[in-house]
């Protein structure tokens, strides 16, 4: 599924006029040709689990929720524009499109097979490196012009490390799992971050852990599961109390 390297071309404040990246991407969504047949959607994505704009987990059911009204009028196919929604991440398992698919009774929808990049004319392609090299460590910014890879425009602001320093928060734990997961493709990283999110404080890292927790399956995993779950809850996360009651009642 990986293989070689991919350069990220670096754009020079010093002597060009570089834009965020971040930014960059939306406006160039926005720009990618509308089919009124197809219900596009854009977020970031792993090839385990798409992520919302606030870096909380969503479900397939999520997805297939928030995609079923755009149905019912002419929309008759689905295209997930997040990296890796097309591969399934083992050999025994469905893609994240497919997951979806079923989710919609059948519906077509297309995934992408690799890391996404949408250029400024809102094309989208994908490449599949195993490394992907950038100099600096800074903000991840381009020139006007310059196509954005999705998932390092995510991802820049932990350069795939441990936060530390005074100021570190539990937000920043939270950006480095969905960092870890979207373009270091590294569940387990994501997993600690978030699971390090919650104790100081993340009501979403408590979520986002939990959910990965209950995706790992056994006994364990689930009474770990809950915990978090109750962490949110008394964290004031109403999505955690949510999922808390819904496993209390199948119990």
């Amino acid at each position: 599924m990986l293989d070689g390297a991919v350069a990220v071309e670096a754009c020079n404040s010093k002597r060009e006029k570089c834009i965020d990246a971040a930014r960059t991407l939306f406006e160039y969504t926005e720009r990618i040709p509308d089919d009124p047949a197809v219900v596009s959607v854009a977020l970031q994505t792993s090839p385990w689990r798409f992520y919302g704009p606030d870096m909380r987990v969503l479900s397939v059911d999520d997805m297939a929720s928030s995609i079923r009204p755009h149905l019912k009028n002419e929309a008759k196919r689905v295209r997930l524009l997040g990296s890796w929604t097309g591969v399934a991440a083992e050999a025994d398992a469905r893609s994240l499109a497919e997951q979806v698919s079923r989710a919609l009774d059948g519906v077509p929808v297309e995934g992408m097979d690799g890391f996404v990049w949408v250029s400024a004319k809102g094309g989208v392609r994908t490449t599949h490196q195993a490394f992907t090299m950038r100099n600096g460590s800074g903000p991840y910014v381009v020139r006007e012009g310059d196509e954005v890879m999705v998932a390092l425009a995510a991802s820049w602001y932990v350069g795939m490390g441990e936060p530390s320093g005074e100021q570190v928060a539990a937000e920043d734990f939270v950006l480095a799992g969905r960092a870890w997961d979207v373009f270091g493709l590294c569940p387990e990283k994501a997993l600690a971050s978030f699971e390090k999110g919650a104790a100081m404080g993340s009501g979403i890292g408590a979520y986002n852990a939990a959910m990965m927790r209950l995706e790992l399956g056994g006994k364990d995993n689930q009474q770990t599961a809950i915990a978090l779950l109750s962490r949110g809850s008394q964290l004031g996360d109403g999505k955690s109390e949510e999922k808390l009651r819904a496993l209390r009642r199948e119990k």
